[in-house]
């Protein structure tokens, strides 16, 4: 008996530069003599690094000021173009890292001081400090508003780039 495999999976190279670690599998199939083919792309679950932009909600904090500051202020040598282009990039990863340490997971923060939120109303209720309930609700309120300013620039940026892609329907739709 011959063995052939005819089943065969085709790709482009910019889908392997995506997801270098596919890989083609082909599953068993007893009530046929075709077997399935399955592409495991464990490369779908690394995402290509995003593209950093300033968040509005960074001038919030005091420390992006002073990110800012030193890393303009650090001297450099070259041209006066070089030392533009090095000083912006040099502020943009100091940004980078800052942002990441101080803004890093906002959703998750709000949940947590949710948590104790809930916790420190019930310890209030019962007669105990009420002025960590009151710090923790200024504390959330503070997240949502940094959270609110964060998703309001995204979806600017969104709108730019996609704008609307129904907006010919939605104008047909009431001449209609």
């Amino acid at each position: 008996m011959v063995w052939e495999r005819l089943d065969r999976a085709v790709s482009t190279t910019e889908m392997f530069d995506l997801f270098p670690v596919t890989k083609v599998q082909t599953l068993v199939c007893v009530s046929s003599d075709h077997n399935l083919i399955i592409i495991l792309s464990n490369g779908f679950g690394v995402k290509p690094q995003r593209t950093w932009r300033f968040e509005q909600m960074c001038l919030e904090n005091e420390g992006c000021h002073d990110i800012v500051v030193g890393a303009w202020n650090r001297a450099s040598s070259g041209s006066p173009k070089e030392t533009m282009v090095t000083k912006i990039e040099a502020c943009q990863k100091r940004l980078t890292q800052w942002s990441k340490h101080s803004f890093h997971n906002i959703s998750g923060a709000l949940s947590e001081k949710k948590k104790l939120l809930k916790e420190a109303e019930v310890a209030a209720t019962r007669g105990k400090n009420v002025e960590v309930f009151l710090q923790l609700k200024s504390e959330i309120n503070n997240l949502l508003r940094l959270e609110e300013k964060m998703w309001q620039q995204r979806s600017h940026v969104h709108w730019m780039v996609s704008g609307d892609r129904n907006s010919k329907y939605f104008h047909n739709r009431p001449s209609q």
